[in-house]
């Protein structure tokens, strides 16, 4: 199953989701969640298998639209899910000041 390494604010969001205990079709409904996952690089994202063909299979069933140039769903309630790497150091200081109020580890 997909795993978000950060999430936008949770003000606003139900009490669930800020215990993080949302599950997506709760949260994909909250316009103002969002999502990130991380890989190292972008091909890692984009390679057979990987998160965005798992991303194919589960997103369209709760009623989301891809953006494929950006790596983005976005759901009809305004919520979204992004893909992005963090391959140079250049990349990881454009997150600098972004709202992280949760990180989660991805299983190894």
């Amino acid at each position: 199953m997909l795993r978000p390494l950060i999430l936008r604010s949770m003000a606003g969001r139900p009490a669930a989701a800020r215990r993080g205990r949302c599950s997506w079709s709760r949260c994909a409904t909250n316009p103002q969640f969002g999502a990130v996952f991380f890989r190292r690089s972008t091909v890692q994202v984009r390679n057979e298998g990987g998160l965005w063909d798992e991303s194919e299979k589960l997103y369209p069933a709760i009623g989301a639209a891809p953006k494929e140039h950006v790596l983005q769903w976005n759901f009809p309630s305004g919520a979204s899910v992004s893909f992005a790497h963090l391959e140079h150091d250049k990349t990881v200081l454009n997150w600098q000041g972004s709202p992280m109020p949760k990180m989660v580890r991805p299983y190894r």
